[in-house]
């Protein structure tokens, strides 16, 4: 599963990241189950996490809708505290109502209708523990190379010495058995 990007940019998959999210929209059930959190490299979609774990603490076991909706609540209510009211009272309005809640919801949908949404969080995970595997062997590559650059040659090796077997132990940890 190679990753395919701009070259001049750290690793990321926004799209898995949306799609991800979106599947956990579809199977809240799961939301508890899975350890997304640190495999997000985007703020929008962090904050997108954060309201879904938060309402799956506080209301676990909601219905998809039930579950949809409680998430757009509790991003206006974090993001514009002004508009949370209106959702609670008049959810028809607070859409009206200007918000950053709103658009992180619509970050998410403007990738996720596609035949890929269907596919097993599972398969969504691990192509971000990919990612995020990329992204720790490229600091570990850099901190080698400043390592040695800077004449610390046993630190240097100590680094290789470790990077990989941290990879091995890391890559496949986010999912847990459901």
């Amino acid at each position: 599963m190679a990753l395919t990007q701009d070259t001049t940019r750290p690793p990321s998959d926004s799209r898995s990241e949306c799609l991800a999210l979106v599947r956990l929209t579809f199977d809240p059930h799961l939301v508890g189950a899975v350890k997304l959190g640190p495999l997000l490299n985007f703020w929008e979609h962090r904050a997108i996490w954060e309201g879904m774990a938060r309402v799956n603490r506080r209301q676990p076991g909601l219905s998809t809708a039930d579950f949809f909706k409680a998430v757009v609540c509790d991003l206006h209510a974090v993001e514009c505290p002004k508009a949370a009211s209106l959702m609670r009272d008049r959810p028809h309005k607070a859409f009206a109502h200007g918000c950053e809640g709103r658009r992180l919801m619509y970050v998410l949908f403007a990738v996720a209708w596609s035949g890929e949404l269907f596919k097993p969080i599972g398969y969504w995970v691990a192509r971000l523990e990919r990612v995020q595997a990329a992204r720790r062997l490229i600091q570990q590559a850099q901190d080698m190379a400043s390592a040695a650059w800077q004449g610390d040659v046993e630190h240097a090796r100590e680094i290789a010495r470790t990077a990989s077997w941290r990879e091995v132990r890391s890559v496949g940890s986010a999912v847990v058995e459901v």
